[in-house]
């Protein structure tokens, strides 16, 4: 059962995971401990920003990333999503990404 299943109509996910890592700083710091420890294969589509992506294609409405954190192995990005109902979500949401 994945989580979209889970979620009642219109209910919400929210995600903490390591997001697309915008500033040079927080990209060497990625790649030196979570890309070092991890593997590279397994962590570059986070550090490209892909789970907003996924969480679309999984089913989820009205995306986005609601807060960045720098933490000293890069970026954690706070992401939300709205469970769609058999007609979609019942509610307009604004697909947005914070920069």
């Amino acid at each position: 059962r994945n989580a979209r299943d889970a979620l009642s109509a219109d209910g919400e996910i929210h995600i903490a995971d390591y997001g697309l890592q915008r500033t040079r700083l927080m990209r060497a710091l990625f790649r030196n401990t979570v890309q070092r420890i991890d593997g590279v294969h397994d962590t570059e589509p986070n550090g490209r920003g892909l789970l907003p992506t996924l969480m679309r294609e999984a089913g989820f409405a009205g995306v986005e990333e609601t807060r960045v954190v720098p933490t000293p192995t890069g970026s954690i990005s706070i992401y939300r999503g709205v469970a769609m109902n058999g007609n979609g979500p019942s509610t307009h949401y604004n697909e947005r990404t914070v920069r």
